[in-house]
Protein backbone atom coordinates (compact mmCIF):
# COMPACT_ATOMS: atom_id res chain seq x y z
CA UNK A 1 0.00 0.00 0.00
CA UNK A 2 1.76 3.09 -1.26
CA UNK A 3 1.44 6.47 0.37
CA UNK A 4 0.29 9.49 -1.61
CA UNK A 5 2.69 12.46 -1.41
CA UNK A 6 1.44 15.61 0.26
CA UNK A 7 0.35 18.47 -1.96
CA UNK A 8 -1.11 21.94 -1.42
CA UNK A 9 -1.97 22.48 -5.07
CA UNK A 10 -5.50 22.93 -6.38
CA UNK A 11 -7.26 23.39 -3.07
CA UNK A 12 -9.80 25.71 -4.75
CA UNK A 13 -12.34 23.71 -6.74
CA UNK A 14 -15.25 24.99 -8.79
CA UNK A 15 -18.44 23.11 -7.97
CA UNK A 16 -21.75 23.40 -9.76
CA UNK A 17 -22.91 25.75 -6.98
CA UNK A 18 -19.76 27.83 -6.54
CA UNK A 19 -16.03 27.64 -5.71
CA UNK A 20 -14.80 26.03 -2.48
CA UNK A 21 -11.39 26.09 -0.84
CA UNK A 22 -10.19 23.02 1.03
CA UNK A 23 -7.39 22.22 3.40
CA UNK A 24 -4.48 19.81 3.60
CA UNK A 25 -5.33 16.90 5.90
CA UNK A 26 -2.34 14.74 6.80
CA UNK A 27 -1.01 14.64 3.28
CA UNK A 28 -4.19 14.67 1.21
CA UNK A 29 -6.60 17.37 0.13
CA UNK A 30 -9.88 17.69 2.02
CA UNK A 31 -12.96 19.79 1.44
CA UNK A 32 -15.27 19.82 4.43
CA UNK A 33 -18.76 21.08 5.12
CA UNK A 34 -19.90 21.73 1.53
CA UNK A 35 -23.70 22.13 1.30
CA UNK A 36 -25.37 19.62 -1.02
CA UNK A 37 -28.85 21.02 -0.38
CA UNK A 38 -30.47 24.09 1.12
CA UNK A 39 -30.79 24.05 4.91
CA UNK A 40 -34.05 22.19 5.70
CA UNK A 41 -35.28 24.83 8.12
CA UNK A 42 -38.13 27.32 8.22
CA UNK A 43 -40.50 26.70 5.33
CA UNK A 44 -38.23 23.83 4.19
CA UNK A 45 -38.46 22.00 7.49
CA UNK A 46 -39.65 18.41 7.00
CA UNK A 47 -39.63 18.98 3.24
CA UNK A 48 -37.70 17.30 0.40
CA UNK A 49 -34.19 18.69 -0.11
CA UNK A 50 -33.70 21.49 -2.63
CA UNK A 51 -30.43 22.28 -4.46
CA UNK A 52 -28.13 24.71 -2.64
CA UNK A 53 -28.37 28.41 -3.36
CA UNK A 54 -25.36 29.23 -5.57
CA UNK A 55 -22.51 31.48 -4.46
CA UNK A 56 -19.83 33.42 -6.35
CA UNK A 57 -17.07 34.09 -3.86
CA UNK A 58 -14.75 31.30 -2.78
CA UNK A 59 -16.40 29.48 0.11
CA UNK A 60 -14.27 28.04 2.89
CA UNK A 61 -14.50 24.25 3.09
CA UNK A 62 -12.04 23.78 5.94
CA UNK A 63 -14.36 22.74 8.78
CA UNK A 64 -17.05 20.10 9.15
CA UNK A 65 -20.65 21.23 9.02
CA UNK A 66 -23.23 20.59 11.74
CA UNK A 67 -24.65 17.08 12.10
CA UNK A 68 -28.26 15.99 12.35
CA UNK A 69 -29.98 16.06 15.68
CA UNK A 70 -29.22 12.79 17.49
CA UNK A 71 -31.41 10.33 19.35
CA UNK A 72 -30.53 7.76 21.99
CA UNK A 73 -30.51 4.05 21.14
CA UNK A 74 -31.36 3.33 24.77
CA UNK A 75 -30.31 4.05 28.36
CA UNK A 76 -26.60 3.49 28.74
CA UNK A 77 -26.14 2.42 25.09
CA UNK A 78 -23.24 4.20 23.45
CA UNK A 79 -21.33 3.63 20.22
CA UNK A 80 -17.77 4.90 20.65
CA UNK A 81 -16.61 7.17 17.83
CA UNK A 82 -20.00 7.39 16.10
CA UNK A 83 -19.75 11.21 16.08
CA UNK A 84 -16.97 13.71 16.65
CA UNK A 85 -16.87 15.00 20.25
CA UNK A 86 -16.94 18.60 19.01
CA UNK A 87 -19.84 18.09 16.58
CA UNK A 88 -22.77 20.52 16.69
CA UNK A 89 -26.34 19.26 16.21
CA UNK A 90 -28.60 21.24 13.90
CA UNK A 91 -31.42 20.79 11.42
CA UNK A 92 -29.08 22.62 9.05
CA UNK A 93 -27.04 19.46 8.52
CA UNK A 94 -27.00 18.62 4.80
CA UNK A 95 -23.25 18.82 4.20
CA UNK A 96 -20.77 16.70 2.29
CA UNK A 97 -17.04 16.11 2.80
CA UNK A 98 -14.45 15.02 0.23
CA UNK A 99 -10.92 13.65 0.58
CA UNK A 100 -8.71 13.20 -2.47
CA UNK A 101 -5.05 12.65 -3.27
CA UNK A 102 -5.34 15.78 -5.42
CA UNK A 103 -7.80 17.79 -7.48
CA UNK A 104 -5.68 17.21 -10.56
CA UNK A 105 -8.10 16.11 -13.25
CA UNK A 106 -7.44 12.40 -12.80
CA UNK A 107 -10.40 10.00 -12.68
CA UNK A 108 -10.01 7.97 -9.50
CA UNK A 109 -12.52 5.48 -8.08
CA UNK A 110 -14.90 7.13 -5.64
CA UNK A 111 -16.10 5.72 -2.32
CA UNK A 112 -19.25 7.20 -0.72
CA UNK A 113 -19.62 6.35 2.99
CA UNK A 114 -23.07 5.73 4.51
CA UNK A 115 -22.65 5.96 8.26
CA UNK A 116 -24.10 3.62 10.89
CA UNK A 117 -26.25 4.49 13.91
CA UNK A 118 -29.69 2.95 13.46
CA UNK A 119 -30.97 6.07 11.65
CA UNK A 120 -31.02 7.68 15.08
CA UNK A 121 -27.46 8.84 15.59
CA UNK A 122 -24.16 9.15 13.78
CA UNK A 123 -22.66 11.44 11.17
CA UNK A 124 -20.58 11.42 8.04
CA UNK A 125 -17.47 11.82 10.16
CA UNK A 126 -16.83 10.24 13.55
CA UNK A 127 -13.83 8.91 15.39
CA UNK A 128 -12.46 7.14 12.32
CA UNK A 129 -10.16 8.26 9.54
CA UNK A 130 -12.03 8.42 6.24
CA UNK A 131 -9.15 10.24 4.60
CA UNK A 132 -6.97 7.14 4.91
CA UNK A 133 -8.57 5.73 1.74
CA UNK A 134 -7.22 8.75 -0.15
CA UNK A 135 -3.93 8.77 1.72
CA UNK A 136 -3.13 5.07 1.58
CA UNK A 137 -5.18 3.65 -1.26
CA UNK A 138 -5.34 6.55 -3.71
CA UNK A 139 -9.14 6.78 -3.83
CA UNK A 140 -11.51 9.73 -3.56
CA UNK A 141 -13.73 9.44 -0.46
CA UNK A 142 -17.03 11.18 0.18
CA UNK A 143 -19.01 11.30 3.43
CA UNK A 144 -22.14 13.22 4.27
CA UNK A 145 -24.72 13.99 6.93
CA UNK A 146 -28.43 13.42 6.40
CA UNK A 147 -31.59 13.87 8.45
CA UNK A 148 -32.01 11.21 11.13
CA UNK A 149 -34.89 10.11 13.33
CA UNK A 150 -38.11 12.12 12.97
CA UNK A 151 -36.32 14.79 10.95
CA UNK A 152 -35.72 12.30 8.12
CA UNK A 153 -38.06 9.36 8.78
CA UNK A 154 -41.27 10.79 10.24
CA UNK A 155 -43.73 10.04 7.44
CA UNK A 156 -46.27 12.76 8.08
CA UNK A 157 -47.96 12.23 4.71
CA UNK A 158 -49.98 9.46 6.31
CA UNK A 159 -51.50 11.67 9.00
CA UNK A 160 -51.35 15.29 7.77
CA UNK A 161 -52.37 16.41 4.25
CA UNK A 162 -50.19 19.52 4.58
CA UNK A 163 -47.18 17.22 4.37
CA UNK A 164 -48.24 15.08 1.42
CA UNK A 165 -44.70 15.30 -0.01
CA UNK A 166 -43.08 14.53 3.35
CA UNK A 167 -42.19 10.90 2.84
CA UNK A 168 -38.79 9.24 2.61
CA UNK A 169 -36.93 12.47 3.32
CA UNK A 170 -33.76 10.60 4.25
CA UNK A 171 -33.86 8.64 0.99
CA UNK A 172 -34.28 11.92 -0.86
CA UNK A 173 -31.24 13.27 1.03
CA UNK A 174 -29.27 10.22 -0.11
CA UNK A 175 -30.28 10.76 -3.72
CA UNK A 176 -29.44 14.46 -3.44
CA UNK A 177 -25.91 13.78 -2.23
CA UNK A 178 -25.33 11.23 -5.00
CA UNK A 179 -26.50 13.80 -7.55
CA UNK A 180 -24.00 16.20 -6.03
CA UNK A 181 -21.28 13.59 -6.44
CA UNK A 182 -22.33 12.96 -10.04
CA UNK A 183 -22.15 16.64 -10.94
CA UNK A 184 -19.05 17.67 -8.98
CA UNK A 185 -16.68 14.85 -8.10
CA UNK A 186 -14.60 15.15 -11.28
CA UNK A 187 -13.37 18.52 -10.01
CA UNK A 188 -11.94 16.78 -6.95
CA UNK A 189 -10.02 14.14 -8.91
CA UNK A 190 -12.77 11.50 -8.90
CA UNK A 191 -14.51 9.46 -11.59
CA UNK A 192 -18.26 10.10 -11.65
CA UNK A 193 -18.66 6.88 -13.64
CA UNK A 194 -17.01 4.76 -10.94
CA UNK A 195 -18.84 5.41 -7.66
CA UNK A 196 -19.02 2.74 -4.95
CA UNK A 197 -21.37 3.07 -2.00
CA UNK A 198 -20.12 1.51 1.21
CA UNK A 199 -22.00 1.45 4.46
CA UNK A 200 -22.25 -0.49 7.68
CA UNK A 201 -25.33 -1.60 9.62
CA UNK A 202 -28.08 1.01 9.06
CA UNK A 203 -25.73 2.72 6.61
CA UNK A 204 -25.58 -0.46 4.55
CA UNK A 205 -29.36 -0.78 4.78
CA UNK A 206 -29.80 2.78 3.51
CA UNK A 207 -27.38 2.12 0.65
CA UNK A 208 -29.17 -1.14 -0.20
CA UNK A 209 -32.53 0.62 -0.37
CA UNK A 210 -31.16 2.71 -3.23
CA UNK A 211 -30.97 -0.44 -5.35
CA UNK A 212 -34.76 -0.14 -5.59
CA UNK A 213 -34.99 3.65 -5.97
CA UNK A 214 -35.46 4.73 -9.61
CA UNK A 215 -34.14 8.24 -8.93
CA UNK A 216 -30.81 6.73 -7.79
CA UNK A 217 -30.24 4.72 -10.95
CA UNK A 218 -27.06 5.76 -12.76
CA UNK A 219 -25.75 7.67 -9.74
CA UNK A 220 -23.66 4.78 -8.38
CA UNK A 221 -22.11 1.69 -9.87
CA UNK A 222 -21.22 -0.69 -7.01
CA UNK A 223 -22.24 -1.23 -3.41
CA UNK A 224 -20.30 -2.76 -0.52
CA UNK A 225 -22.79 -3.60 2.21
CA UNK A 226 -21.46 -4.48 5.67
CA UNK A 227 -24.16 -6.09 7.86
CA UNK A 228 -26.86 -4.66 5.63
CA UNK A 229 -30.24 -5.72 4.30
CA UNK A 230 -32.68 -4.50 1.66
CA UNK A 231 -36.03 -5.49 3.14
CA UNK A 232 -36.78 -2.84 5.76
CA UNK A 233 -38.79 -0.37 3.68
CA UNK A 234 -42.30 -0.77 5.07
CA UNK A 235 -45.82 -0.45 3.76
CA UNK A 236 -47.46 2.89 4.66
CA UNK A 237 -50.24 1.09 6.54
CA UNK A 238 -47.63 -0.42 8.84
CA UNK A 239 -45.85 2.89 9.39
CA UNK A 240 -48.96 5.03 9.98
CA UNK A 241 -49.74 3.76 13.52
CA UNK A 242 -46.14 4.37 14.56
CA UNK A 243 -46.30 7.90 13.14
CA UNK A 244 -49.53 8.57 15.02
CA UNK A 245 -47.99 7.32 18.26
CA UNK A 246 -45.10 9.70 17.70
CA UNK A 247 -47.46 12.60 17.04
CA UNK A 248 -49.41 11.75 20.19
CA UNK A 249 -46.19 11.68 22.22
CA UNK A 250 -45.28 15.14 20.93
CA UNK A 251 -48.78 16.40 21.72
CA UNK A 252 -48.48 15.22 25.32
CA UNK A 253 -45.99 17.98 26.00
CA UNK A 254 -46.55 20.48 23.19
CA UNK A 255 -50.32 20.50 22.93
CA UNK A 256 -52.60 19.73 20.00
CA UNK A 257 -52.72 20.16 17.15
CA UNK A 258 -48.97 19.67 16.76
CA UNK A 259 -47.42 22.50 14.75
CA UNK A 260 -44.74 20.56 12.90
CA UNK A 261 -43.17 23.68 11.44
CA UNK A 262 -42.32 25.05 14.86
CA UNK A 263 -42.27 22.17 17.35
CA UNK A 264 -38.93 22.37 19.21
CA UNK A 265 -36.28 19.79 18.39
CA UNK A 266 -35.99 18.88 22.05
CA UNK A 267 -39.68 17.97 22.00
CA UNK A 268 -39.12 15.63 19.06
CA UNK A 269 -36.23 14.02 20.91
CA UNK A 270 -38.33 13.74 24.08
CA UNK A 271 -41.15 12.05 22.14
CA UNK A 272 -38.73 9.43 20.87
CA UNK A 273 -37.49 8.74 24.41
CA UNK A 274 -41.08 8.48 25.64
CA UNK A 275 -41.97 5.89 23.00
CA UNK A 276 -38.76 3.96 23.52
CA UNK A 277 -39.40 3.77 27.27
CA UNK A 278 -43.07 2.92 26.78
CA UNK A 279 -42.78 0.30 24.04
CA UNK A 280 -39.16 -0.87 24.36
CA UNK A 281 -38.09 0.60 21.03
CA UNK A 282 -39.12 3.08 18.35
CA UNK A 283 -37.38 2.55 15.04
CA UNK A 284 -37.20 4.58 11.86
CA UNK A 285 -37.56 2.99 8.43
CA UNK A 286 -38.14 3.95 4.82
CA UNK A 287 -41.64 3.63 3.34
CA UNK A 288 -42.85 1.93 0.18
CA UNK A 289 -44.55 5.04 -1.17
CA UNK A 290 -45.12 4.00 -4.80
CA UNK A 291 -42.83 6.80 -5.95
CA UNK A 292 -39.39 7.21 -4.37
CA UNK A 293 -39.50 3.59 -3.17
CA UNK A 294 -42.09 2.20 -5.57
CA UNK A 295 -42.26 -1.37 -4.22
CA UNK A 296 -40.38 -3.72 -1.89
CA UNK A 297 -36.70 -3.38 -2.73
CA UNK A 298 -36.13 -7.13 -2.96
CA UNK A 299 -38.94 -7.33 -5.53
CA UNK A 300 -37.30 -4.58 -7.54
CA UNK A 301 -33.95 -6.33 -7.35
CA UNK A 302 -35.43 -9.66 -8.44
CA UNK A 303 -36.97 -7.85 -11.43
CA UNK A 304 -33.56 -6.55 -12.46
CA UNK A 305 -33.23 -3.22 -10.67
CA UNK A 306 -29.53 -2.85 -10.05
CA UNK A 307 -28.54 -5.85 -12.18
CA UNK A 308 -25.52 -3.88 -13.42
CA UNK A 309 -24.44 -2.97 -9.89
CA UNK A 310 -22.10 -5.60 -8.38
CA UNK A 311 -22.49 -6.17 -4.65
CA UNK A 312 -19.98 -7.02 -1.94
CA UNK A 313 -22.08 -8.34 0.94
CA UNK A 314 -20.26 -8.73 4.25
CA UNK A 315 -21.39 -10.05 7.62
CA UNK A 316 -19.51 -10.57 10.86
CA UNK A 317 -19.02 -14.09 12.18
CA UNK A 318 -20.95 -13.40 15.39
CA UNK A 319 -23.43 -10.66 14.46
CA UNK A 320 -25.96 -11.32 17.20
CA UNK A 321 -23.43 -11.44 20.01
CA UNK A 322 -23.61 -7.67 20.31
CA UNK A 323 -27.01 -8.12 21.97
CA UNK A 324 -25.74 -9.34 25.37
CA UNK A 325 -23.78 -6.08 25.56
CA UNK A 326 -26.74 -3.94 24.54
CA UNK A 327 -29.35 -5.71 26.67
CA UNK A 328 -27.25 -5.52 29.85
CA UNK A 329 -28.63 -8.69 31.42
CA UNK A 330 -32.15 -8.48 29.98
CA UNK A 331 -33.57 -11.27 27.82
CA UNK A 332 -32.60 -11.09 24.14
CA UNK A 333 -35.68 -9.81 22.21
CA UNK A 334 -35.96 -12.43 19.46
CA UNK A 335 -39.65 -11.64 18.85
CA UNK A 336 -39.21 -7.93 18.07
CA UNK A 337 -40.88 -6.98 14.77
CA UNK A 338 -42.13 -10.56 14.27
CA UNK A 339 -45.64 -10.81 12.81
CA UNK A 340 -48.19 -12.45 15.14
CA UNK A 341 -48.68 -15.35 12.74
CA UNK A 342 -44.92 -16.06 12.78
CA UNK A 343 -44.39 -16.05 16.55
CA UNK A 344 -44.76 -19.83 16.92
CA UNK A 345 -42.24 -20.37 14.14
CA UNK A 346 -39.67 -18.16 15.89
CA UNK A 347 -40.34 -19.79 19.27
CA UNK A 348 -39.69 -23.20 17.67
CA UNK A 349 -36.42 -21.90 16.27
CA UNK A 350 -35.47 -20.53 19.68
CA UNK A 351 -36.00 -23.95 21.22
CA UNK A 352 -33.85 -25.51 18.48
CA UNK A 353 -31.04 -23.01 19.01
CA UNK A 354 -31.17 -23.38 22.80
CA UNK A 355 -30.80 -27.13 22.40
CA UNK A 356 -27.74 -26.68 20.17
CA UNK A 357 -26.07 -23.90 22.22
CA UNK A 358 -25.82 -24.48 25.98
CA UNK A 359 -25.63 -20.81 26.97
CA UNK A 360 -29.21 -19.53 26.62
CA UNK A 361 -28.15 -15.93 26.14
CA UNK A 362 -25.71 -16.81 23.36
CA UNK A 363 -28.27 -19.15 21.79
CA UNK A 364 -30.83 -16.35 21.62
CA UNK A 365 -28.17 -13.90 20.39
CA UNK A 366 -27.16 -16.30 17.60
CA UNK A 367 -30.82 -16.72 16.63
CA UNK A 368 -31.34 -12.96 16.53
CA UNK A 369 -28.20 -12.54 14.42
CA UNK A 370 -29.41 -15.13 11.93
CA UNK A 371 -32.89 -13.60 11.74
CA UNK A 372 -31.71 -10.00 11.39
CA UNK A 373 -28.44 -10.26 9.45
CA UNK A 374 -27.56 -13.62 7.93
CA UNK A 375 -31.01 -14.38 6.54
CA UNK A 376 -31.60 -10.90 5.10
CA UNK A 377 -28.10 -10.87 3.57
CA UNK A 378 -28.73 -14.17 1.80
CA UNK A 379 -32.16 -13.08 0.57
CA UNK A 380 -30.64 -9.88 -0.77
CA UNK A 381 -28.02 -11.85 -2.70
CA UNK A 382 -30.64 -14.29 -3.98
CA UNK A 383 -32.89 -11.47 -5.21
CA UNK A 384 -29.93 -9.78 -6.88
CA UNK A 385 -28.94 -13.03 -8.57
CA UNK A 386 -32.50 -13.61 -9.82
CA UNK A 387 -32.46 -10.16 -11.36
CA UNK A 388 -29.25 -10.90 -13.23
CA UNK A 389 -26.83 -9.26 -10.78
CA UNK A 390 -23.58 -10.49 -9.26
CA UNK A 391 -22.68 -10.57 -5.57
CA UNK A 392 -19.81 -11.80 -3.43
CA UNK A 393 -20.20 -12.88 0.21
CA UNK A 394 -17.63 -12.09 2.88
CA UNK A 395 -17.48 -13.06 6.56
CA UNK A 396 -15.41 -10.96 8.96
CA UNK A 397 -14.22 -13.10 11.85
CA UNK A 398 -11.21 -11.25 13.26
CA UNK A 399 -11.31 -10.29 16.93
CA UNK A 400 -9.15 -7.23 17.53
CA UNK A 401 -7.08 -6.45 20.59
CA UNK A 402 -9.52 -3.61 21.28
CA UNK A 403 -12.60 -5.88 21.42
CA UNK A 404 -14.79 -5.07 24.44
CA UNK A 405 -15.45 -8.75 25.19
CA UNK A 406 -13.20 -10.97 23.05
CA UNK A 407 -15.08 -14.10 24.06
CA UNK A 408 -18.14 -12.84 22.16
CA UNK A 409 -16.22 -13.03 18.89
CA UNK A 410 -16.63 -10.76 15.87
CA UNK A 411 -19.86 -9.06 16.91
CA UNK A 412 -22.03 -6.73 14.87
CA UNK A 413 -20.12 -3.53 14.13
CA UNK A 414 -16.72 -4.91 15.11
CA UNK A 415 -15.60 -4.64 11.49
CA UNK A 416 -15.97 -0.85 11.34
CA UNK A 417 -12.71 -0.16 13.15
CA UNK A 418 -10.89 -2.49 10.77
CA UNK A 419 -12.32 -0.69 7.73
CA UNK A 420 -10.57 2.52 8.77
CA UNK A 421 -7.59 1.27 10.75
CA UNK A 422 -4.11 2.54 9.86
CA UNK A 423 -0.67 1.54 11.03
CA UNK A 424 -0.65 4.61 13.26
CA UNK A 425 -4.00 3.87 14.91
CA UNK A 426 -3.68 0.09 15.25
CA UNK A 427 -3.22 -1.27 18.77
CA UNK A 428 -1.14 -4.23 17.56
CA UNK A 429 0.64 -5.28 14.34
CA UNK A 430 -1.82 -8.18 14.09
CA UNK A 431 -4.78 -5.77 14.11
CA UNK A 432 -3.20 -3.74 11.32
CA UNK A 433 -2.40 -6.83 9.27
CA UNK A 434 -6.02 -8.02 9.50
CA UNK A 435 -7.22 -4.52 8.57
CA UNK A 436 -5.07 -4.59 5.45
CA UNK A 437 -6.70 -7.85 4.41
CA UNK A 438 -10.14 -6.38 5.13
CA UNK A 439 -9.56 -3.12 3.28
CA UNK A 440 -8.05 -4.86 0.27
CA UNK A 441 -11.36 -6.44 -0.74
CA UNK A 442 -13.11 -3.05 -0.70
CA UNK A 443 -10.32 -1.26 -2.56
CA UNK A 444 -10.11 -3.87 -5.32
CA UNK A 445 -13.90 -3.88 -5.59
CA UNK A 446 -13.98 -0.09 -5.95
CA UNK A 447 -11.27 -0.19 -8.58
CA UNK A 448 -12.21 -3.21 -10.66
CA UNK A 449 -15.81 -4.14 -9.76
CA UNK A 450 -14.51 -7.51 -8.54
CA UNK A 451 -13.41 -7.87 -4.90
CA UNK A 452 -10.15 -9.73 -4.52
CA UNK A 453 -7.70 -10.83 -1.86
CA UNK A 454 -3.99 -11.43 -2.29
CA UNK A 455 -4.39 -14.11 0.39
CA UNK A 456 -6.93 -16.19 -1.57
CA UNK A 457 -7.10 -16.56 -5.35
CA UNK A 458 -10.36 -18.55 -5.54
CA UNK A 459 -13.22 -16.28 -4.53
CA UNK A 460 -16.18 -16.49 -6.86
CA UNK A 461 -19.61 -14.84 -6.71
CA UNK A 462 -22.09 -16.42 -4.30
CA UNK A 463 -24.75 -18.47 -6.11
CA UNK A 464 -26.95 -21.51 -5.56
CA UNK A 465 -24.13 -23.57 -7.05
CA UNK A 466 -21.32 -21.84 -5.16
CA UNK A 467 -22.22 -21.21 -1.53
CA UNK A 468 -18.74 -20.14 -0.52
CA UNK A 469 -17.64 -16.95 1.18
CA UNK A 470 -14.33 -15.25 1.87
CA UNK A 471 -13.56 -15.58 5.56
CA UNK A 472 -11.34 -12.82 6.99
CA UNK A 473 -9.47 -13.55 10.20
CA UNK A 474 -5.78 -12.78 10.54
CA UNK A 475 -5.62 -13.77 6.88
CA UNK A 476 -8.28 -14.70 4.30
CA UNK A 477 -9.57 -17.93 2.83
CA UNK A 478 -12.71 -19.16 1.09
CA UNK A 479 -14.92 -21.64 2.90
CA UNK A 480 -18.40 -23.10 2.70
CA UNK A 481 -20.92 -20.71 4.21
CA UNK A 482 -22.83 -22.62 6.87
CA UNK A 483 -26.45 -21.54 6.83
CA UNK A 484 -28.27 -22.17 10.11
CA UNK A 485 -32.04 -22.79 10.16
CA UNK A 486 -33.15 -19.28 11.13
CA UNK A 487 -31.28 -17.76 8.18
CA UNK A 488 -33.50 -19.85 5.92
CA UNK A 489 -36.74 -19.00 7.71
CA UNK A 490 -39.27 -17.03 5.71
CA UNK A 491 -40.93 -14.64 8.16
CA UNK A 492 -42.39 -12.31 5.53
Amino acid sequence: MSRIPATTANLVVDTQDGPVEGVLDRGVSAWLGIPYAQPPVGDLRLRPPLPPSPWREVRSAKAFGPISWQLSLGPGVEIPGIVRPDATESEDCLYVNVWSPAADGRRRPVLVWFHAGGNMLGAGVGGYDLGMYARTHGLVVVSFNFRLGPWGFLHLAGIDDEFADTVNLAVRDHVAVLRWVRHNIAGFGGDSDNVTLFGLSSGAMNAATLLGVPDAQGLFHKAALYSGRADLALDPDIVAPSTRRFADAVAETEGTPVRWRSVPNVALRRAHSTLRDRFGSHNFYDVIDGDIVPRPVLDSMAAGSGRNIPLLVSVTADEGNILPLLMQGKEIPVLDNVRPDRVEQVLALRAEYREAIADVTLADATLAGDLNYYGPALRMIEAHNRGGGTAWLQVYGYVAATAMVPALGAIHGSDMQSLFLTEETARTPADFAAAQVHQETLVTFAGNSIPASSKESRWDPYTDDNRRALRIDATARTEDFVVRPAALADLS
